[in-house]
């Protein structure tokens, strides 16, 4: 059996090298060439060791931009400033899965024992005890302009990814969202936790110590499910930088236009800001 294998770099949409890499990431053969399949391998400029963000800070002033960049080394096959990360096409495909499931959405108190407390968190799809699920966390200061968010993620089938549930609120302080996080940590099984190590998530980071060393044995909430990336021995959370959120970009790019994954994301304000994620 013959084997092709073609090495470039993108340029542009609409080419023979961009259909064929669209065939790679979709899993579908090619009916020009008697159902070949094709596999896609994608390298980065970061994956060469000799390549970092000094590398690439001299080489974004030599070209003079971030577009001539990414046109160079960025594996990008548009590079306009109106790029956006999720295409249309992809947000109406997802806007129509949403409204066919069987989504409920709920306001619901985190904390319902404490008439008190007003918090409240937002439910689409209930808690199942054999279900596996993960959250996202977006840190912010609690002033009233950046949003302090979490996102509950069912993933235990890959081809109905479900948003499960979600907070958001513009004026919960680092020490109170910590609390936020830990009670849908409790709620949804104790998932793995993503948390961003910036100035608000260190704080939210401490305040979840104090949480692990001041609950009981039964509500003690688990270090270990916050998960560690690029940080030293004995620090948790994911330290990320212009390199790191360039390929996670790139990934959650190839994540959501796969038609290897289906996604269930009953939520307007996601799917409006989906798109230009950064």
């Amino acid at each position: 059996m013959a084997k092709i294998v073609i090495v470039s770099t993108p340029n542009g949409v609409g080419d023979k090298f961009h259909f064929v890499w669209n065939l790679a990431m979709s899993g579908k053969s090619d009916d020009s060439t008697s159902g070949s399949i094709w596999v896609g391998h994608r390298i980065d400029w970061w994956d060469r060791p000799d390549r970092d963000e000094t590398w690439h800070q001299r080489e974004l002033k030599s070209l003079g931009s971030e577009e001539a960049f990414q046109q160079e080394y960025g594996n990008r096959f548009s590079v306009s400033a109106g790029d956006k990360l999720i295409t249309d096409d992809k947000i109406v495909k997802l806007k129509e899965s949403a409204e066919n499931s069987d989504a409920v959405v709920s306001i619901l108190p985190l904390n319902p024992k404490n008439p008190d407390d007003k918090l409240t968190y937002t439910r689409y799809f209930e808690y199942e005890e054999d279900h596996t699920y993960v959250a996202g966390v977006d840190c912010a200061e609690g002033t009233g302009q950046d949003s302090s968010v979490i996102y509950i993620l069912d993933i235990t089938h890959t081809d109905s990814i479900k948003l499960a549930a979600k907070f958001d609120s513009t004026k919960t302080i680092p020490e109170e969202f910590a609390n936020v996080i830990y009670r849908l940590w409790y709620k949804y099984g104790k998932p793995k936790i993503m948390i961003e190590t910036n100035a608000c998530g260190l704080a939210v980071l401490e305040a979840l110590k104090n949480l692990s060393r001041t609950q009981n044995d039964k509500l003690r909430f688990e270090l270990n499910s916050i998960v560690k990336y690029n940080r030293p021995a004995g620090h948790t959370g994911i330290n990320s930088n212009n390199q790191s959120k360039s390929k996670s970009m790139l990934n959650l790019q190839n994540l959501v236009q796969s038609n290897r994954y289906g996604f269930i994301l009953p939520d307007d304000e996601l799917l409006r800001e989906l798109p230009f994620c950064e």
